[in-house]
């Protein structure tokens, strides 16, 4: 279902990463244009990119969201949180899993 009325807001560490990220991973800001127009447009991150909760009380992040990025073909992700309430998908960082977890 089409909803226009979401926005995507970035974090200053998630706009570090993605300088970082972008130097090593060729199509890495490709991929990010196309996942931010899909949300912008549908309210919501398509399934193939395993969106899912953070749960391990242990790890940082716990209660937020992640999703995969590049088909997995490269251990990179976003961590990020959705306030339906505000409509709004907050982009928190963007890194490998050791990096972020670890």
């Amino acid at each position: 279902m089409k909803n226009n009325n979401w926005k995507i807001t970035y974090d200053r560490e998630f706009m570090n990463d993605v300088d970082h990220w972008s130097k090593k991973i060729d199509g890495l800001q490709t991929e990010l244009r196309s996942i931010a127009a899909y949300i912008l447009e549908y309210g919501e991150i398509p399934e193939e990119y395993n969106p899912h909760k953070l749960t391990d009380t242990l790890l940082p992040y716990t209660g937020n969201m992640d999703f995969h990025l590049l088909d997995g073909k490269v251990d990179i992700i976003i961590i990020y949180a959705e306030i339906n309430k505000h409509k709004v998908f907050r982009f928190m960082r963007l890194g490998s899993h050791s990096e972020l977890f670890h």
